[in-house]
């Protein structure tokens, strides 16, 4: 089973983000949600926006098929039946990171 994965599109809600290109994809307007999904067909969604309004976005995602999502946003959401979300607390990985690397020597070692 290979676990290779390719982004296949990307939506945002800052304006100055839609429109341009990033890893070889269109940036689609949050609002566009519903026309793009079903182009691109993506079985796993990235969760990186703020926390105001996550709830409808899953929900959205659901509707349109998306059965998997990792969240990057330090809220939880109620999973709709059918569907996953593995939370991600990017800051804890930070301090975790930060406590390790202060017991560490400038040599390497």
């Amino acid at each position: 089973f290979g676990m290779h994965r390719v982004i296949r599109g990307i939506v945002d809600l800052d304006r100055e983000k839609v429109g341009r290109v990033f890893a070889g994809r269109r940036c689609y307007h949050i609002e566009e949600l519903e026309q793009v999904i079903p182009d691109v067909k993506p079985t796993i969604a990235i969760l990186a926006c703020g926390a105001q309004g996550l709830q409808g976005i899953v929900e959205r995602l659901w509707k349109l098929g998306v059965r998997a999502a990792v969240n990057f946003v330090p809220k939880k959401v109620q999973t709709p039946d059918g569907m996953y979300i593995e939370d991600i607390d990017i800051s804890g990985k930070l301090e975790k990171l930060s406590y390790l690397t202060r017991f560490t020597d400038k040599s390497g070692g």
